[in-house]
């Protein structure tokens, strides 16, 4: 027997990107159907073992070291939200 079920949005890729796009859009009411052909973060995105250095890459300021300090502010927040809705 096939069950029909619903989703607004399908997602192809459970790594980093592709979860957090599903993780942001179910907090706004969106029903996700995540894809990937693997364990969901168990490919690429586990092979960077949480790395958030990617401005050693650079070795001048510009638009690539701007954008890594940003997203270094919004980690923090991001995992402490986290841990608050997804640890016992």
């Amino acid at each position: 027997m096939t069950e029909k079920r619903h989703t607004d949005v399908i997602i192809v890729g459970g790594g980093v990107i592709g979860s957090s796009i599903a993780y942001h859009l179910s907090r706004k009411g969106v029903q996700c159907f995540v894809f990937d052909s693997a364990q969901i973060g168990g490919e690429a995105s586990s092979a960077s073992a949480g790395m958030l250095g990617a401005m050693m890459e650079t070795d001048a300021p510009g638009p690539l070291v701007d954008l890594c300090l940003a997203s270094q502010k919004k980690y923090a927040a991001l995992e402490n939200v986290l841990r608050e809705e997804t640890w016992d």
